[in-house]
């Protein structure tokens, strides 16, 4: 089985600790850099509404 095929199926398993909006990415940096987290930082990046 590839790695790919292997995230597909669940076997591998990322902890997400929080959603943030890309507007507080300094932010969500400076957690990390602290190592003020116990799982992935994502960045939400809102839909281009300009289209």
């Amino acid at each position: 089985m590839s790695d790919q095929e292997r995230v597909a199926a669940g076997v591998y398993r990322v902890p997400i600790e929080t959603v943030v909006p890309l507007e507080e990415a300094r932010a969500a940096h400076e957690r990390l850099e602290r190592r003020d987290n116990r799982g992935k930082i994502v960045l939400a990046v809102a839909p281009d509404s300009g289209k």
